[in-house]
């Protein structure tokens, strides 16, 4: 059985996830180059992990160099 503060972590991180599904859903709409500007700078500003970067760069079908 979880404890209280084990399901609000569990839950919160849930959110953050679909949170950042929903941002990468929004990539899928614009042209690579947009696509490829807004996770490199989602990446300088911290927003997103290095590797969250380059999952969401190979999703994209983007190329993977590290920024």
């Amino acid at each position: 059985m979880r404890t209280a503060d084990e399901e609000r972590i569990k839950y919160g991180s849930l959110i953050e996830i679909i949170k950042k599904l929903d941002a990468a859903d929004g990539l899928l709409k614009v042209s690579k180059i947009e696509a490829k500007k807004a996770v490199n700078a989602a990446r300088k500003d911290g927003k997103i992990t290095k590797a969250e970067s380059s999952t969401v760069k190979a999703h994209l079908g983007l190329p993977n160099k590290s920024s």
